[in-house]
């Protein structure tokens, strides 16, 4: 990593030193415990997801799993919008408010307020969307973006998220997870049909949203509609317009090709890219959780130490982008025997959409690192500007490239927007480049190949 005392400083230690500094240091074992929790749910989801995400493609067949997936992405793409674009907004005004319980319990009881209300517009405006397409696709779009009114139900996880305790969060999770695992297993071993799956994603939804608000109970400043208050709302949807097209932009980049492909080639297409997509978005709860979990620490760095604020984004972006790459090296090199291995003949074709997929991974941690340091600096226009950009790009790249090459060419258009966005947009715009310096000095290994170059001389010397 640079180790610089700023943006313009001189070269004054190592990546050894600065890792050992931060390993003793009281906010960062915060962090690493509270990132444990987060990435601890996520590993036993990820084993048990997996598991079953394997069984359910290969019970239903890419066509029925092509209709199922569809629905999740098309549900998906609302339930962003459903939450108003004030979650790190929330975070950052919790932290802010951390002494008085009076003002974060006005906080939390109004952004509910507000994402309830969202939820349930949006609910309907998903249905009204694919009324034309057909009883089947409808029911399914019905039952899963159910799950949309239940997710406010993060207001509390966002609560603890701003004290460093997402153990709580974590432990309802686990447990509306595992209600809802033994209920798919269920459903697999008695033959079930693809509605019965998305009547599944609706109850877990609820499951998860009866739990949260349980353990926040226990927990939290007591939710109450009396607490709901305008200068709490005007507060938190004031930056929210370019969050909510940010979070829409985001998740554009990971479902559009779905929606794409349903309408321009069929649910089988659809089907084989999402076997890839589940493939290599399994590990994103890894940035997503370590950036999640420094996000407040961030904050409040930036206020008392900016030196210190931008080696902690450089050092994290340096080891999560060192994650991606060998993540990407080793699905890359599994990919042909494993997918038709574990998917079935039928998904065959998935390897060859996995082995472009898979290296979108690099630009998702830079979209999270980087997101941080927008919100941090409020700079929250710039990363509505660079989704609006990326996802331009992905819509002019799958128009030329799915007819010509099906799910490989939605696989590249996905790649070419998280590029754009996530790269190139910062080299473009002047007050974006000092994170576009910190994003290609991790690109190209140099934090690494300087810590070796640094350990290898400290070796000679002491010889």
């Amino acid at each position: 990593m640079s180790t610089s005392a700023g943006p313009h400083g001189s070269a004054s230690s190592s990546l050894h030193a600065s890792l050992h500094r931060l390993r003793n240091h009281a906010d960062f074992r915060r962090i690493l415990s509270n990132s444990g929790w987060l990435m601890g749910e996520q590993l036993v989801r990820l084993a048990v997801t997996f598991v079953l995400g394997v069984w359910t493609a290969r019970h239903l067949g890419p066509t029925d799993f092509g209709l199922l997936s569809y629905a999740i992405a098309y549900s998906g793409i609302f339930a962003v919008v459903a939450t108003l674009g004030v979650n790190r907004i929330l975070v950052r005004e919790l932290v802010a408010a951390a002494d008085d319980l009076e003002q974060a319990a006005g906080l939390i009881s109004t952004a509910f307020a507000l994402r309830i209300g969202a939820a349930g517009v949006l609910y309907a405006a998903a249905l009204a969307g694919t009324a034309w397409s057909g009883d089947t696709q409808l029911l399914l779009v019905a039952l899963v973006a159910g799950g949309t009114i239940f997710s406010a139900a993060d207001c509390a996880d966002l609560y603890f998220q701003s004290k460093v305790e997402s153990h709580h969060a974590t432990r309802a999770r686990l447990v509306a997870f595992a209600l809802g695992s033994a209920v798919r297993i269920a459903l697999l071993l008695g033959g079930a049909p693809v509605l019965a799956f998305a009547a599944l994603a609706l109850l877990e939804g609820l499951l998860a949203l009866a739990l949260l608000q349980v353990w926040y109970r226990a927990h939290g400043p007591r939710l109450r509609w009396s607490a709901v208050r305008r200068e709490h709302a005007r507060r938190l949807l004031g930056e929210s317009a370019p969050e909510i097209i940010a979070g829409l932009g985001g998740i554009l980049f990971m479902r559009l090709d779905q929606v794409m492909l349903q309408h321009m080639l069929g649910p089988a297409a659809v089907g084989t890219f999402a076997v890839a997509a589940r493939l290599t978005e399994i590990w994103y709860f890894v940035p997503v959780a370590i950036v999640a979990s420094s996000f407040p620490g961030i904050v409040a760095l930036r206020e008392s130490d900016r030196p210190a604020y931008l080696r902690r984004i450089e050092h994290l972006t340096g080891i999560l982008v060192l994650l991606a790459y060998a993540v990407a090296l080793l699905v890359s090199l599994a990919a042909a025997p494993v997918v038709p291995r574990l998917f079935g003949s039928a998904y065959e074709a998935a390897a060859d959409v996995l082995l472009i997929q898979v290296w979108c991974g690099l630009f998702v941690v830079l979209a999270q690192t980087s997101g941080a340091w927008l919100m941090a600096e409020r700079k929250a226009r710039q990363n509505m500007l660079r989704s609006l950009v990326g996802l331009g790009v992905n819509v002019g790249a799958n128009l030329m490239l799915i007819p010509a090459f099906g799910a490989e060419g939605a696989a590249i258009g996905t790649l070419l927007s998280f590029a754009t966005a996530y790269f190139l947009y910062d080299i473009t715009v002047p007050s974006m480049r000092p994170m576009a310096r910190i994003k290609l000095r991790a690109l190209l290994l140099l934090p690494l190949l300087t810590w070796l170059l640094q350990r290898g001389a400290g070796s000679r010397g002491a010889k």
